[in-house]
């Protein structure tokens, strides 16, 4: 059995959405995973365009999940109430992720501006308030938050490497946080990718593939870059992984290459 492979509509596509979805099922996908930023911003949409989202969703025969946003949201802002609006825009997606039946909802932890970077230590237990009132909320309507590493940038993002990502992931596990590791961010930071993978194994519930240069988050086609995917799809492979495996790219051509990278990679296990 090989990987669970589906890939992301993003904000910005310039693909229709009942025709993403089409393609994804054209191209033998099983997930499709859902950006919650404009034009699917749950707070931004009237009640007949919830129902239509769902309606078009509904009719595929993709899993699907959610990508909660991350423009101008941080859950671990020095100001309050920002910290305070990010939290309810995150609340707004799990009933979202809920009522369209969506069980996962992935989040970015946010991060600390560089010049605040002698506060760091505080946005990190303002991420963990986030996350906690976040996580009960959500266990409460069955939807799962899967919390994504990030790239390295300006700001310092509260996860970036292996050991704080399991750190947190550990600490709010029983309220079924998970994690989600995205290669392409991780290989921003000199990471040992497989490694990475397999440390957070116990709790991984999805992965994000793209491939970059090792300094801009590019998001190139797999084999196009040096993130180690090689060795990353013989962990997941050796593992078993039954989560989604979401291909991060931006066009047909390059999502078609990945499948084919990919399962060129499978049968030769």
């Amino acid at each position: 059995m090989g990987l669970h492979l589906g890939t992301a509509f993003y904000s910005g596509c310039t693909i229709p959405f009942p025709e993403f979805i089409e393609m994804c099922q054209n191209l033998g996908l099983e997930y499709l995973e859902v950006q919650l930023e404009p034009p699917f911003l749950p707070s931004d949409m009237n009640d007949q365009q919830k129902q239509n989202f769902k309606d078009t969703i509904a009719s595929s025969n993709l899993t699907h999940t959610m990508h909660a946003p991350y423009d101008d949201v941080n859950l671990a802002s020095l100001k309050e109430p920002i910290r305070r609006a990010s939290l309810e825009i995150m609340k707004d997606c799990v009933d979202f992720s809920m009522d369209v039946g969506s069980t996962i909802l992935v989040i970015h932890a946010g991060f600390c501006p560089t010049n605040l970077i002698a506060r760091h230590e505080d946005a990190i237990q303002r991420f963990r308030a986030s996350l906690l009132e976040l996580a009960m909320y959500a266990h409460d309507r069955s939807v799962k938050i899967g919390v994504e590493n990030k790239q390295v940038g300006i700001d310092r993002e509260i996860i970036l490497y292996p050991d704080e990502h399991l750190e947190i992931i550990q600490e709010y596990h029983d309220l079924d946080v998970g994690a989600v590791i995205d290669i392409g961010h991780a290989n921003t930071a000199d990471i040992d990718l497989p490694q990475y993978v397999k440390k957070l194994l116990p709790y991984l519930i999805e992965i994000h593939l793209h491939d970059n240069d090792g300094i801009n988050d590019s998001h190139i086609g797999l084999g196009e870059g040096t993130a180690n995917i090689e060795g990353v799809i013989d962990i997941l492979l050796k593992s078993k992984f039954k989560g989604p495996t979401i291909l991060e790219l931006d066009s047909k051509e390059v999502i078609e290459q990945a499948i084919a990278f990919i399962r060129e990679l499978e049968s030769q296990k």
